[in-house]
C-alpha cells in the first residue's frame, strides 16, 4: 500500500450566532472533538490498532 496523504481542511469566514447558547454549544462540540482526537492519538502511540480505536465508542454504547 502507498503512503497516506495528509489532508487538512481550512474554513475561512465569520460565524454568526443567533444566541449565546448556540455559540456555547459549538465551542463545547469543538472541545469535545479536540479531546477525542488527543485521546485517539495517545492510544495510537501506545500501539493500539486504528480499527480498535475507531470502533471503541460504538462497542461501549
Amino acid at each position: 500500500m502507498g503512503k497516506r496523504k495528509e489532508v487538512r481542511a481550512t474554513v475561512k469566514g465569520k460565524l454568526r450566532f443567533d444566541s449565546l447558547e448556540d455559540k456555547a454549544f459549538l465551542l463545547y462540540a469543538m472541545r469535545d472533538f479536540k479531546d477525542a482526537v488527543e485521546y485517539a492519538h495517545s492510544l495510537m502511540r501506545k500501539g493500539i490498532e486504528e480499527s480498535k480505536i475507531v470502533n471503541t465508542h460504538f462497542e461501549n454504547t
